[in-house]
């Protein structure tokens, strides 16, 4: 009999038996009944599985247990108990020892088309695009392998279609490289607002456009503040300039003592902190030099250590009164 499993069975099994990697696992196949108009029955479909046990699997009384409870669930649930599922200890062991043919051959009573699966642990990988089970059907009073080549993956099918294509999807990057302070929410309305790029897109969700965003390796990220003329032409020759004069005073003979003044200013208008921007690049935002009051720390020091320190209101060319 055809036996379909859905993503969650499927996936369910595999996680148990990779959580306990050191034990034997099993547990119960949980599957719709399908009948036709004529009343011959389709594929059963498997929507779960239920874990039971992780380590010694020959436990008769807590085993009955199991069956019962989860047999009285669906029938309250309209479901049934369609299979068995069991991996093995050893990871090149994958055939059904003696407890899997038992507890097999209890459901086949009460569901002629039980199923026993068997998972390949030598099959396990971190992508597991191979399917790593061993399918068993009853068969002559025994329980015998299907082909490998009958087991395979169905194509996807249902939901929504991509909303973004890789053009719209690239346009959102570049808002946020052009803009690391810009919001989710300011996306969204550009993309609903702009007929040109997104003609198509009516309405977008925040978690798309977040989907997108990490898609093309962009996150949130610190914001840092960049004066408009640290790095400009005149701030540079400034620097070189002072970088020359220090050097010259250095190789004069005359004795001299340098005093150094520096300044540090506090409550500084305040932006977000955060942004984002492609993975290992900063996000950026452009900031005024000087922008209200301030609080800022003055002080001069020497080759003799600290010659005067001192806290004043306003920006720094008020600070240097002070000396």
């Amino acid at each position: 009999m055809p036996l379909k499993l859905t993503t969650q069975a499927y996936s369910k099994m595999l996680l148990h038996a990779a959580k306990y990697p050191q034990c034997a696992v099993n547990g119960l196949l949980v599957a719709e009944k399908h009948k036709r108009k004529d009343g011959a029955r389709d594929a059963a479909l498997c929507v779960d599985c239920v874990p039971l046990f992780h380590g010694p699997l020959a436990l008769a009384p807590m085993l009955e247990v199991a069956l019962t409870l989860i047999d009285t669930w669906c029938k309250e649930n309209k479901y049934v108990i369609a299979g068995y599922y069991q991996a093995n200890e050893r990871i090149k062991e994958a055939r059904p020892n003696q407890v899997a043919e038992r507890v097999a051959s209890r459901i086949s009573e009460n569901f002629s088309e039980a199923t026993m699966i068997m998972l390949d642990n030598s099959r396990f990988t971190m992508d597991c695009f191979v399917p790593v089970l061993l399918i068993y059907d009853h068969q002559d009073s025994k329980w015998k392998c299907r082909e490998q080549s009958t087991i395979q993956r169905l194509p996807p099918s249902g939901g929504r279609g991509k909303l973004l294509n890789e053009e719209q999807e690239l346009a959102i990057v570049n808002m946020v490289i052009a803009d690391n302070e810009m919001k989710l929410k300011d996306i969204q309305s550009r993309v609903v607002e702009d007929n040109l790029v997104f003609g198509n897109i009516a309405a977008i969700s925040i978690t798309s456009i977040s989907r997108t965003l990490a898609k093309h390796r962009v996150q949130m990220k610190q914001l840092y503040k960049v004066p408009f003329e640290r790095n400009s032409e005149r701030i540079k020759e400034l620097r070189r300039q002072y970088v020359q004069r220090v050097m010259e005073l250095e190789a004069n003979q005359v004795p001299h003592e340098m005093i150094y003044v520096d300044e540090a200013g506090f409550k500084l208008a305040k932006r977000r902190r955060r942004g984002r921007n492609i993975i290992g690049k900063r996000a950026t935002v452009t900031v005024p030099g000087q922008r209200g009051a301030n609080i800022t720390m003055c002080a001069a020091i020497s080759n003799n250590g600290a010659l005067l320190n001192k806290c004043v209101i306003g920006p720094s060319p008020t600070t240097f009164s002070c000396f």
